[in-house]
């Protein structure tokens, strides 16, 4: 039975929570000239009416095939002229790109091509891009990551709609996505449509390649439906894969994180709570959102890529790691240790936050409400009346009237009463080390003390507090801090 491709293409596109096009619209449409963008070129254009989009053709001539890849060029300028469509030609000298970037042909040809979609994009007030990849395409970039190692977040594979890969202005549609090879060449017959024969893509040196033309067959022979069960493989994977990410959002990074631009503030002691698997996704989504940031920026390469054996290594620094240590990853980023936290950054970026604790013996007394600079840092104390007055409160304390509050470290004799325990108290040492505070750390901890005694520990979020001043019913006076 014939498929109805046109029909796939309207219910991706408009049968979902969000709509994926704005109507009066314009659409970007890759095409190469080949039969899946152009099968995908033709069912858009019928198609335009009922999506309410006006489309823009947009190919490119990447300087890998001498005078063919100009032809192809070329035929996609005839034929969207003769469909009335506008289109923009470009060229680029990929061979060239390959050694300026230093990556290889197939890097350098995606990242060429998504530069110029967006580029073209941006030229014609489109906010949205779209390309041909179909379920072959899937199977094959599944089964490319399961030979490189990939987690769960790389079994998804490639999504319906995502942002331009460098280009996170702009949306990525692909409306073949769930449509296999065999069915687009059919509709090209069927259609009467004459696509044109890329060489390059019998040229089993590539690794997609030879994946498509000599491992894959191979894999259907022992296994008949492999490339389905392929596909499948990445449906599952995304969905469990988005059920986590939302998990860690809010059970973690919400909570026990600073997201600032270029720059992750993690708290230590939650995050060495976790579950393994999800402190390896919370490092890898920490370095996605630097790396992002610094693409922009064009201080790192959009190639970099992180490995298992970066987040395994970054992982044990943060749960074993003292004062200072680091993990290095790609394009010059890393995980850095400092007390109760831990950052990612950039190593030449000079984000802040870097100064040494208060020194001992110094007593800083707290200003209420207001806000109080620790001595000798850069850090400062608040304390309001209301959680509204505060960016993000770290602890909330009942304080008699006119209590004297003060912040230092530790010092000899030093006893503290955790909740739970009844108002006893126990020395901080101790509790120190149940906590698997490092030993380097613990002079240097800040202490909120409220008349004399250990109201809490700055240490995390939100803080550790004493039992003798947590916020009960009745409490009568109740005060919220925060360290800036």
């Amino acid at each position: 039975m014939t498929v109805n491709l046109p029909q796939i293409v309207l219910q991706t596109l408009t049968k979902r929570s969000t709509r994926l096009l704005e109507a009066d619209s314009v659409l970007v449409v890759g095409v190469s000239g080949g039969a899946d963008s152009l099968a995908l070129l033709h069912i858009l254009n019928g198609l335009r009416e009922r999506l309410d989009i006006r489309l823009h053709v947009a190919t490119l001539d990447h300087g890998l095939r001498a005078e063919a890849s100009a032809v192809d060029a070329e035929f996609v300028r005839q034929l969207a002229e003769a469909w009335g469509l506008p289109v923009t030609v470009g060229y680029k000298d990929v061979p060239t790109l390959m050694k300026t970037w230093r990556v290889g042909v197939e890097t350098a040809a995606r990242r060429a091509r998504y530069d110029f979609l967006a580029k073209v994009a941006r030229d014609v007030g489109a906010k949205t891009v779209a390309v041909a990849h179909h379920a072959d395409d899937q199977a094959e970039t599944i089964l490319m990551r399961i030979l490189r190692g990939t987690g769960l977040r790389g079994l998804g594979g490639m999504a319906v709609s995502a942002s331009v890969p460098g280009h996170t202005d702009m949306m990525l549609v692909r409306p073949l996505l769930k449509v296999s090879r065999v069915d687009i060449e059919a509709y090209c017959r069927e259609q009467d449509l004459q696509p044109r024969e890329d060489a390059t893509n019998s040229d089993t040196t590539y690794t997609r390649n030879r994946l498509r033309h000599e491992t894959i067959p191979l894999l259907e022979q022992v296994y008949p439906g492999a490339k389905v069960a392929l596909t499948q493989l990445a449906d599952i994977a995304a969905v469990d894969n988005d059920y986590l990410e939302a998990q860690l959002q809010r059970e973690f990074i919400e909570p026990h994180m600073f997201v600032g631009k270029g720059l992750m503030a993690i708290f230590r002691e939650p995050f060495q709570q976790l579950h393994p698997a999800l402190q390896r996704r919370c490092i890898a989504w920490c370095y996605r959102q630097v790396r992002q940031v610094l693409i922009e920026d064009e201080i790192v390469s959009p190639d970099t890529e992180l490995s298992f054996t970066n987040i395994e290594a970054a992982v044990r620094v943060a749960l074993t790691g003292h004062t200072g240590a680091v993990a290095q990853f790609p394009g010059g980023i890393r995980l850095r240790l400092f007390y109760d936290r831990m950052f990612i950054e950039h190593e030449t970026l000079d984000f802040g936050d870097h100064e040494p604790p208060l020194e001992k013996g110094v007593i800083v007394p707290i200003v209420i409400p207001g806000e109080t600079p620790l001595t000798g840092t850069r850090r400062k104390v608040a304390a309001a009346l209301t959680p509204e007055d505060l960016f993000d409160e770290d602890a909330r304390l009942a304080l008699p009237e006119g209590a004297n509050v003060v912040v230092r470290v530790r010092q000899p004799g030093d006893r503290f009463a955790p909740l739970g325990m009844g108002g006893h108290t126990r020395k901080l040492k101790e509790w120190m080390i149940d906590k698997k505070i490092p030993q380097d750390v613990r002079d240097e901890l800040e202490l909120l003390v409220v008349n004399g005694e250990i109201a809490a520990i700055m240490y995390g979020s939100p803080w550790p507090i004493s039992e003798h001043f947590k916020v009960k019913d009745d409490s009568p006076r109740v005060m919220y801090f925060s360290l800036l």
